[in-house]
């Protein structure tokens, strides 16, 4: 395993545990509280609050964990307001997608990626690279699931048992110093210290965490998506693979013959990318990330353009699992 996966499987552990002890502290359900006083009986109102929230805590968390988290609450709210939570659970899910493209730590897709670039020789996208990218995608896709999506799902009124977990009561200490380490972790990484790497800063707040007993070592271990430590780790052998065997030049030409003699960057940019989001709904999004990010270092390679903006495109592509249920471990 290269020092830079080990280097981003550390930082994506240490911000799994310093996100979830916002959930742990009750700081997440004093949002949730917040909420309802806001949407009121409304069902739209109720979803597009939702959407807004998981968006804005499964940029600093993880997105499996906010929908755990929040699942309750969003239940709570709709079954007190009249109508069934389906509708407003998925909104749940698509928010907690969307929120993941904001920061390299939001869903670990986006830190394979980057992973993947380093291991190609190329300079990987730092925290807060994607942020602009994820801003719009956020955007758009509340304002489409609130007023046009919704409206096409239909309500089940089914209340999953994963919705039914323990309500946490809030800890004014605790979450102050959850929100206060968050905060600084986060002010660490967006300035790039080179005395403190960010791998080694979310590791002191992660300690801290623990430290000040705001988590238990227990829950702290538990917090840690290690499904997701093992692809970030094992799956970048395929990426690295499909550059070493010649495979990634093999089907960067085949691209490039289909495409003509000389093809435009926009052709090439549009193929890789419903091509990326195509095979991402029916193979898991990371394996999709790691095979296609060899292959467009490949196509740009020949072309002689950058490669940044077309790894861009796979990482926001190859994570676009929406339309299938196996596409992320939603």
């Amino acid at each position: 395993m290269s020092p830079i996966t080990i280097t981003l499987i550390v930082l994506l552990a240490g911000m799994m545990v310093i996100g979830s002890s916002l959930f742990h502290t009750g700081i997440t359900d004093m949002i949730g509280e917040k909420m309802v006083k806001l949407t009121g009986k409304n069902e739209r109102n109720i979803i597009l609050v939702t959407l807004i929230v998981s968006c804005l805590l499964s940029s600093i968390c993880s997105n499996i964990g906010v929908m755990t988290a929040m699942a309750p609450l969003v239940t709570a709210m709709c079954i007190s307001a009249g109508f069934g939570p389906s509708k407003s659970l998925l909104a749940l899910l698509f928010g907690a997608q969307f929120g993941g493209f904001v920061t390299l730590v939001g869903v670990g897709s986006n830190a394979s990626a980057a992973n993947a670039m380093a291991d190609l020789g190329l300079t990987p996208f730092g925290f807060f690279s994607i942020t602009p990218f994820g801003l719009g995608v956020c955007v758009l896709g509340t304002l489409y699931f609130t007023f046009i999506g919704s409206k096409l799902i239909p309500d089940t009124g089914y209340v999953p048992e994963f919705a039914k977990t323990e309500k946490k009561e809030l800890n004014k200490t605790k979450a102050t110093i959850a929100a206060v380490t968050m905060a600084a972790v986060l002010v660490v990484i967006a300035a790039n210290f080179k005395a403190v790497p960010i791998h080694i800063a979310a590791v002191i707040g992660a300690l801290v965490i623990v430290g000040t007993k705001c988590m238990t070592l227990q829950d702290a271990i538990k917090a840690i998506d290690w499904n997701c430590m093992i692809l970030v780790g094992s799956l970048t052998a395929i990426s690295t693979g499909v550059k070493n065997s010649g495979t990634g030049d093999a089907v960067a030409q085949i691209i490039l013959n289909l495409l003509g003699e000389h093809p435009s960057t926009f052709m090439i940019t549009t193929l890789i990318f419903f091509a990326s989001a195509f095979l991402t709904q029916v193979m898991s999004n990371i394996p999709t990330i790691l095979l296609f990010m060899p292959i467009e270092v490949s196509v740009a390679q020949q072309i002689g353009v950058s490669p940044y903006p077309i790894a861009m495109i796979i990482t926001l592509a190859g994570a676009a699992s929406y339309a299938t249920p196996f596409a992320a471990p939603h």
